[in-house]
């Protein structure tokens, strides 16, 4: 790859940095064609590896009717208050990772995400937004609430009203909307 990529105009250690690999190891790859890449990887296994039953187990047990609506992590507690000990639960998690089973395990369907419909403003007074600001105090760790009332018509955003409370309470939002609405005529508007 990288004599492809010298051979389109990169340079090698650019190339080399794209691969994560160093540049000395392909100059010495290189430089010993015949022989290929002699990376073995460790020359033993972990020794304390799930071996293939404990995996099978693991799966076996994961699969059951008892546990199949169950994370991983549930299952490893309520085998631990029976007395029982498969693995941890990383271990579950790695070896349903490796089976495909650990996809949506309940019985209820899994969630759907959808982006929420944008809002769009056609005429004056379609769109109305509120949001409120928590503006630091002197007092640490005391904050202001600022409350403010958005009036979003055709082509704008502006910011008609605003208010500043020390506490958040529903009679404040109720203000500020009653003074945004007369303040833009909004009553007189019809859609």
């Amino acid at each position: 790859m990288v004599q492809q990529a010298k051979a389109n105009g990169a340079r090698r250690q650019a190339s080399c940095a794209v691969l994560e690999v160093s540049l000395r190891t392909v100059e010495r790859w290189e430089k010993a064609r015949d022989q290929g890449d002699q990376r073995r990887g460790p020359a033993t296994g972990c020794v304390h590896a799930l071996s293939a039953q404990e995996k099978q187990a693991i799966v076996k047990v994961s699969s059951s009717p008892e546990y199949r609506d169950l994370s991983p992590w549930q299952i490893v507690a309520r085998l631990a208050d029976t007395g029982k000990y498969l693995g941890s639960e990383s271990s579950f998690y790695r070896v349903l990772k490796q089976n495909d089973l650990l996809t949506h395990r309940h019985n209820s369907k899994p969630r759907v995400h959808r982006r929420p419909k944008d809002l769009t403003a056609k005429t004056p007074n379609q769109v109305w937004s509120w949001d409120i600001t928590y503006l630091s105090s002197p007092i640490r760790g005391a904050y202001y609430y600022q409350s403010l009332q958005k009036y979003l018509p055709f082509c704008s955003n502006w910011c008609s009203v605003y208010l500043c409370q020390g506490k958040q309470q529903r009679r404040h939002r109720l203000v500020l909307e009653r003074k945004s609405v007369m303040r833009n005529a909004a009553w007189q508007w019809k859609p």
